[in-house]
């Protein structure tokens, strides 16, 4: 003998009209899960290519200015002055510790909002 089913009952897991399905609160909650989690990804995936903008235009500065440090080496004493390079943002100072040593010091500012390269070596005669 089967029992009787008060009116209105519906069986858990199932909606009033007999489909299953997911509520409102359900999916808004879970669109808010989803929308959290992706958030954090695109915000690594950001500040990971920021970083590697960063670290190729800092190396492109840093080889820029070992490469104008080495062409210095390679000029006769006499003629290494103090002057500008790289269109102004670079500094060559030279200093005369004696007649046959100076003071090299290479200064790049390849990004004002960044650190500065700074190189420094002495030359003889």
């Amino acid at each position: 003998m089967r029992k009787a089913v008060p009116a209105g009952f519906v069986p858990k897991g199932l909606s009033p009209r007999g489909r299953q399905g997911f509520t409102l609160i359900e999916v808004v909650v879970s669109l808010s899960i989803l929308v959290l989690i992706s958030s954090f990804f695109f915000y690594f995936f950001k500040t990971g290519i920021e970083t590697q903008k960063y670290s190729r235009d800092y190396f492109a500065a840093l080889n820029l200015a070992q490469q104008t440090m080495e062409e210095l080496k390679a000029t006769s004493f006499e003629a290494i002055t103090s002057r500008a390079f790289a269109q102004n943002k670079g500094q060559i100072i030279v200093k005369d510790i004696n007649s046959n040593l100076r003071e090299i010091t290479l200064t790049y500012n390849w990004n004002p909002k960044r650190r500065l390269i700074e190189l420094y070596t002495l030359r003889a005669r």
